[in-house]
């Protein structure tokens, strides 16, 4: 086996035989294999971005995975991964297998459980792994466009190792989640976390009297917290389910009347108005919290 840079020119030369290689793939060899890539599965771009901005932030590292080539030069796995190298305009180190079998093609990543970011996080330790990948994710989204969106998808880039990187200089959203997992009448418990760590850094003790409210009501009925449970408590019970956007509205309309002690009679959520922004929060400054 060799370690070395890859020679576009003796690409032919080089798909002859078995054997496995460490190779550096330029942009302009990824683009020559991908040449190769004549019988493959849809390309899905999502993958790529995400793939391309992990390349980006210097995220990828020899794992043992392998670009496959079978035996007739076909480029049989690795169409993302040579794709996002074009994108990024990075080359990386990688395996790569030579000579595969053709008709192996139809057992690649067949059966393959794919590890998600809770997966990581839980090997690391960290306690609430769905909920608090879930809600660094949505967090990330929020530093970035200063809203929540319904399921948090839609945006490529977010990585296990960004989630990592994330929690270790913001370690408030662990407490968070530590605080929130077991406020059952709220229906999205990393969306109540993410929503928790966002208000303690504008006001930490009223981010504390809210989750009391949401975990057990107050006397005060015309507390705007309180009409906000209600609401909530309200809508789970009916066929109205609402979403991540809706809930998050709601919510930080609540909140900004808690603050400002202008307590108003109703949480409301319109469809068409602007997202609400976290009184007290400086938007500015939201790559500080995130």
């Amino acid at each position: 086996m060799n370690n070395a840079e890859f020679d576009a020119s003796d690409s032919d030369d080089q798909m002859a035989g078995q054997r496995v290689e460490k190779v550096f793939v330029t942009p302009v060899v990824a683009a020559q294999w991908l040449a190769k890539n004549t019988h493959n599965r849809r390309l899905i771009n999502g993958h790529v971005e995400t793939l391309a901005a992990s390349l980006e932030r210097g995220e990828w590292m020899l794992n043992g995975g392998t670009i496959k080539f079978a035996n007739d030069g076909r480029l049989l796995d690795g169409q993302h991964r040579l794709t996002a190298c074009c994108a990024a305009g990075i080359g990386f180190w990688t395996w790569v297998a030579y000579g595969v079998d053709s008709d192996a093609f139809d057992t690649i990543d067949v059966g393959v459980r794919v590890r998600k970011t809770s997966d990581i996080l839980s090997l690391h330790g960290k306690e609430h792994a769905t909920h608090l990948a879930a809600c660094v994710k949505l967090l990330w989204i929020f530093g970035q466009t200063g809203q929540f969106y319904e399921g948090g998808g839609g945006f490529n880039g977010f990585s296990p190792k960004t989630c990592l990187e994330i929690i270790a200089r913001r370690p408030g959203i662990q407490h968070s989640i530590t605080k929130t997992h077991s406020i059952r009448v709220f229906p999205s418990p990393s969306l109540l976390a993410a929503l928790h760590y966002l208000f303690s850094c504008a006001d930490c003790d009223m981010a504390s009297e809210m989750l009391e409210v949401m975990s057990d009501g107050s006397s005060a009925l015309s507390r705007p917290f309180n009409i906000y449970r209600e609401a909530v408590i309200s809508r789970r019970l009916s066929m109205r389910r609402m979403g991540a956007r809706q809930i998050a509205f709601m919510a930080i309309r609540a909140w900004n009347s808690e603050l400002s002690g202008n307590w108003i009679k109703k949480v409301y959520y319109k469809p068409n108005e602007d997202f609400p922004q976290i009184s007290g929060l400086s938007y500015e400054r939201l790559q500080d919290y995130v």
